[in-house]
């Protein structure tokens, strides 16, 4: 999942090269073995630290706008994971 590695470790211009290419966009509903979209892959490395959650808010703010744009019908924060978990269950659920 080439979108959540490259959100996972903070790389804002690979996010929007995966998003806005024009010969093969990355799905931003693409999902792990376990279900987790990118979303879930950010709550998921997130550790509560000022820094990282700065980080994590940012990248999930730009992910968000940037797949408003693209896929408006597409609503990245309702989908749930094979747990049946939001990405805002799934914090909740973490404590995150």
């Amino acid at each position: 999942m080439p979108l959540s590695l490259a959100a996972c470790t903070n790389q804002p211009d690979i996010v929007d090269f995966l998003m806005g290419n024009p010969y093969q966009v990355a799905d931003v509903r693409e999902r792990d073995s376990h279900g987790n979209t990118v979303f879930h892959a950010l709550v998921s490395i997130a550790d509560n630290s000022p820094e990282n959650t700065e980080f994590i808010i940012a990248m999930y703010d730009h992910i968000l706008m940037k797949s408003d744009q693209l896929h408006p019908k597409i609503k990245l924060e309702e989908i749930k994971n094979k747990d049946r978990l939001t990405p805002l269950t799934l914090a909740a659920k973490t404590g995150k």
